[in-house]
């Protein structure tokens, strides 16, 4: 009884270093700080530091035929139609149409924008509740991407390699 009682302590232990050895920390060597600064400076010259620009662009300089893809079809609950079409809009694209006033309760001049669907003739309406000069350069449409934002983006990402520090 008492070899069986040995015999299963030494597997039990045996099992157990077994398990902790050879687990590659023993051999890994250890990162300094010099090796850190040596790869950083091999990075630097590699590749020239380089950020991205920011795109900025507002209301009042849209020019007509400006692309808005439509992400979602709830967009219909933020645009008004003048016609009855309750067509899915989800991935098709909306090109601006120029703008048009309205006034509000207080007789601010709100602007409202239009937008038409490729092909069609049915005009979209989007009221901003923002006069001319209240738009920023971070006015963003609910549910709509800016064609022209993403061209501006991509032309600075495409063909370049970027490293993460």
């Amino acid at each position: 009884m008492s070899r069986l009682i040995t015999a299963i302590l030494t597997c039990t232990l045996l099992t157990a270093l077994a398990a902790c050895n050879f687990t590659g920390v023993e051999s890994t060597a250890k990162v300094t700080e010099n090796d850190v600064n040596r790869v950083i400076r091999e990075l630097d010259r590699r590749q020239p530091q380089t950020t991205l620009e920011v795109y900025a662009d507002s209301v009042p300089v849209w020019k007509i035929g400006k692309r808005f893809y439509v992400t979602d079809a709830q967009v219909r609950h933020i645009l008004i139609s003048q016609s009855p079409d309750t067509t899915d809009l989800t991935g098709k694209t909306l090109t601006y149409d120029g703008y048009e006033l309205g006034s509000l309760l207080d007789n601010r001049q709100t602007v409202n924008l239009r937008f038409r669907l490729d092909g069609s003739q049915t005009v979209y309406l989007y009221r901003t509740d923002k006069t001319l000069g209240e738009f920023s350069s971070s006015f963003s449409i609910p549910l709509l991407i800016d064609m022209d934002m993403v061209d501006h983006i991509a032309g600075q990402l495409v063909g370049k390699v970027f490293f993460i520090k």
